[in-house]
């Protein structure tokens, strides 16, 4: 999706977004931490 590629999601949006597709927490996790 351009809003991942973009950088231009909330943290919020982004988690709902992750468990929409089927991303664990724990995965999640390591995916916001790796984007601030």
């Amino acid at each position: 999706r351009p809003e991942f590629a973009l950088g231009l999601i909330t943290k919020e949006r982004g988690l709902k977004e992750l468990t929409t597709i089927g991303f664990d927490t724990e995965h999640i996790d390591v995916y916001l931490r790796s984007i601030e």
